[in-house]
């Protein structure tokens, strides 16, 4: 097929759908009393109703409380199944008009498809639920409510996982309004380690919100992580001072899977001010990652100034060999000069071959 026709085709399966949206955007009409149909005898409404399109019988079926009574079944009917018809959204992954409308924002249609009886908890194609669609689109805390309160189960997580709750998914794209509006309507911030996105995306007020509601704070991920290893990368420091006050001391040079304590987060994400914190607690500087190199190490690797200084200060072992035997003052020469005079300053062996 020629990319001309193949143009026109799409343009002419983009407009049936343009029209079918349309369509869905009629379903629920307030219904308006009109004298000169309220008497008209049923086997003539239902003959008039027989030679209709869906568009035009939902009208019908809204112009007077009598045609409303009569005709509600089939037009709830007829919505149900429009709202799980494959939309034009992507060849791969089709999603139903109901999700469509969703992720567009469209209150109006979701209110529609809501009123006639489609279940806010069933999922995509992809086994998201609508309230996990919901967090992402235009009018995210107004689309949020109204499926709330429509029935929607805030707990539901995705269909193949099960950590993806709702409020997971809005702490991780730091919706922070959606996050306290799902928590209020009873989202449990125990489930998924939830309280871990908190703490790497979101501010302390948020984080404090979600351990007055349950979450706990000694909660620990199957791959090693604390909070503090959480905290560490969030760029605010306040929620790593929340933490470190709330009793995790204990947790400070705890190890994950891959060989790093929270301090060597915190020097990964280059957030300084996490460094100096976790020092000041007594993080211990000297832990080796699980490839033989130090926190010093790849501060310097990282052209981390301030946290190189604060590391030597800390107690750094800046002889320390790493991987290939390259010593604090090997990885600063390669990086900077700026670097490697605060190495030096420090006490490296500028004899150190």
């Amino acid at each position: 097929m020629s990319p001309k026709r193949q143009d026109h085709n799409f343009a002419e399966q983009s407009l049936q759908y343009r029209r079918l949206e349309v369509t869905i955007d009629s379903y629920l009409r307030p219904y308006r009393q009109s004298p000169q149909l309220c008497d008209l005898p049923v086997e003539l409404l239902l003959m008039i109703a027989d030679n209709l399109d869906h568009r035009d019988f939902c009208h019908f079926a809204a112009i007077t409380k009598r045609n409303w009574v009569i005709f509600r079944p089939k037009c709830h009917k007829m919505a149900l199944k429009t709202a799980y018809l494959p939309g034009l959204d992507s060849i791969f992954f089709p999603k139903s008009w109901f999700f469509r409308a969703v992720r567009k924002g469209n209150l109006k249609t979701v209110s529609s498809f809501l009123f006639h009886g489609v279940d806010p908890n069933s999922p995509d194609s992809m086994g998201m639920r609508a309230l996990h669609v919901a967090v992402g689109c235009p009018s995210s805390r107004v689309m949020t409510k109204l499926l709330l309160t429509h029935g929607a189960n805030p707990d539901l997580s995705a269909i193949d996982h099960a950590y993806i709750t709702p409020v997971y998914m809005a702490a991780l794209t730091e919706n922070r309004t959606v996050t306290c509006l799902l928590m209020l309507h009873g989202a449990d911030v125990r489930k998924g380690h939830v309280i871990h996105q908190m703490a790497a995306n979101s501010d302390v007020d948020l984080v404090r919100h979600a351990i007055f509601f349950g979450a706990d704070v000694h909660d620990v991920t199957d791959k090693g992580y604390n909070l503090l290893h959480s905290a560490a990368r969030n760029p605010s420091s306040l929620v790593l001072s929340e933490l470190l006050g709330r009793g995790l001391e204990s947790m400070i040079n705890s190890v994950n899977q891959y060989g790093r304590t929270p301090l060597l987060e915190a020097i990964g994400y280059k957030h300084v001010e996490n460094v100096n914190i976790l020092l000041q607690h007594g993080a211990n500087p000297n832990v080796l990652c699980r490839d033989g190199s130090s926190a010093l190490q790849k501060a310097c690797c990282l052209n981390e100034e301030d946290a190189v200084g604060a590391l030597i200060t800390a107690g750094a072992n800046i002889e320390l060999a790493g991987p290939g035997g390259k010593k604090a003052i090997h990885c600063a020469a390669t990086i900077s000069a700026a670097i490697t005079r605060v190495v030096l300053a420090g006490g490296a062996n500028v004899m150190a071959t």
